[in-house]
């Protein structure tokens, strides 16, 4: 009996989890996926639904929602900034109307608002004018960029109509006329009669966000600039911070900085920082930031390698806090690559104001990015190059052996280790060994490299007597590749060991 309780038990919760899932489900399809406002069709659905359900004496407005010059604003902000924009605008809208009032985006850049009751008819005018100064609260005027502001269109029910496709028409009408009179402004449809002025050849909404893309905007004479201080340098380490500044004062940020990955991906360092007057600078508190302070920080990096931040609270917690540290209220940032893998980011910081990012900025500092990542992980190569030689170096100085090697064919010394430089007067490059070793004018016959011949072994051994060292040695002759492309040989000699008497 309890087993028949608790599987039914089950079921049910089975069932509420397939339900939830269901409801979850149908929600999202009723959403537009960037502002989470109700899409086209649900809005016209839910619209007629509460249009049909007015009772006597209650009304209901329409408001027709348009961005006044967005494609000029999207190609100025760029997609990012502008997707951000309409993000910020709907959750904007939804903050001013109420719970029962219906919002939907129905366009790219265009958004409805029902509202119903017996008063709504009364407070549409100052509605619409609330909404027209919130939009311009939105994007303060910066950079010489295009202004920010709307277009209101308002229909009303029942005497512009009953249902929602001919408020539609009538907001869109007087939309239009709004956008005629000089744009962000409010028309009623009844109130300011279209006489005179046509009738638009096509509806105002429904529009795409979609702009072309060009990074023509760029000034490519900056970037020409970077790239002949980074080209013109013998140390790139000190060109990077007159980059950095050079940069950061021409977009106006407070903080240019680069951040690099360790060999084994575990932390990360900030390595070069500008900041501008009256900014703290940072980097002295941004070593060795673990994985784990920033968890999974790359997944803020669109498919393009950008972070575009408007307002560093839409973040995880963790990285909010790291970033709220250091004053910061955007970012922008790009990653660096190096065989198509993340190595590290460049990027700006903004300490002043949450700001929109434009199209401009992006575009430099993604070629800036580009340009100071060829040089900066060449001079992180050679670094490391050099530390590697450096450690071959040791291990062959430490040697209690004579290592050297020589070109094939000439048999002129390319390298000596220590003990060789030390107990052998002469062995410099470019001298043959077997004048340096041996005081011959010709290779000895029993040197093991004239046995080494392309049909012979690849490693001969003989005993030789070396009148500079005055002993008898044991040689063991190699071919190994050199730098270049050149065929050496490396020669190792030891002192013959002799064996102990029993």
């Amino acid at each position: 009996m309890q087993w028949s309780v608790a599987k039914a038990v089950g079921v049910i919760l089975d069932i509420d989890a397939e339900k939830r899932e269901a409801q979850r489900m149908r929600e999202r399809a009723e959403r537009d996926t960037l502002t989470g406002l109700y899409n086209k069709g649900t809005m016209e659905a839910k619209a007629d639904h509460a249009l049909g359900a007015l009772m006597p004496g209650e009304n209901a407005v329409l408001l027709m929602i348009d961005i006044d010059n967005f494609k000029q604003v999207n190609d100025f902000y760029g997609h990012l900034s502008g997707d951000v924009m309409l993000t910020e605008a709907a959750r904007m809208l939804q903050d001013m109307f109420r719970a029962s009032d219906i919002l939907g985006r129905i366009g790219g850049d265009e958004f409805t608002v029902l509202l119903r009751g017996s008063g709504a008819q009364a407070i549409a005018g100052r509605k619409a004018q609330e909404v027209l100064d919130a939009f311009a609260r939105l994007l303060p005027a910066q950079g010489g960029g295009p202004v920010f502001s709307c277009s209101v269109g308002i229909a009303q029910a029942p005497q512009d109509g009953t249902d929602y496709l001919t408020l539609y028409k009538k907001a869109d009408a007087a939309l239009y006329r709004a956008k005629m009179q000089g744009k962000n402004t409010y028309a009623f449809y009844t109130q300011l009669p279209l006489e005179g002025l046509g009738a638009p050849t096509q509806s105002t909404v429904g529009q795409t966000i979609d702009s072309e893309l060009g990074t023509g905007v760029m000034r490519s004479s900056l970037a020409e600039y970077v790239f002949h201080i980074l080209y013109q340098s013998d140390d790139v380490e000190k060109a990077i911070p007159s980059v950095l500044e050079i940069v950061g004062r021409h977009v106006g940020v407070s903080r240019v900085y680069i951040f690099e990955d360790s060999e084994d991906g575990t932390y990360c360092d900030n390595t070069f920082e500008w900041c501008n007057d009256g900014i703290v600078p940072q980097i002295d508190q941004l070593q060795h930031m673990l994985e784990g302070e920033l968890a999974d920080y790359y997944k803020n990096f669109n498919e393009d390698g950008i972070f575009y931040c408007r307002d560093i609270h839409a973040l995880p917690p963790n990285q909010v806090q790291v970033l709220e540290a250091q004053g910061i209220k955007s970012m922008l940032q790009c990653v660096i690559r190096d065989d198509g893998k993340p190595r590290g980011y460049i990027g700006f910081d903004e300490c002043r104001e949450s700001r929109f990012w434009t199209q401009e900025q992006t575009d430099l500092l993604c070629i800036v990015a580009e340009i100071v990542s060829v040089y900066l992980l060449k001079a992180r190569a050679r670094t490391r190059l050099t530390h590697a030689l450096q450690g071959a170096q040791a291990i062959l100085d430490s040697q209690d052996a004579w290592l050297y090697v020589i070109r094939k064919g000439t048999y002129e010394l390319l390298y000596a280790n220590k003990k060789t430089m030390q107990d052998v007067p002469g062995a410099m490059p470019g001298e043959p060994c077997y004048r340096v070793f041996y005081r011959a004018d010709k290779p000895c016959v029993h040197c093991p490299l004239v046995k080494l011949a392309p049909e012979g072994p690849d490693r001969v051994t003989a005993r030789l007597y070396s009148e500079v060292l005055d002993m008898e040695v044991t040689a063991v002759g190699m071919e190994i590749p050199w730098a270049g492309g050149e065929d050496a040989y490396l020669m190792a000699c030891e002192k013959v060991k002799t064996q102990k008497k029993k």
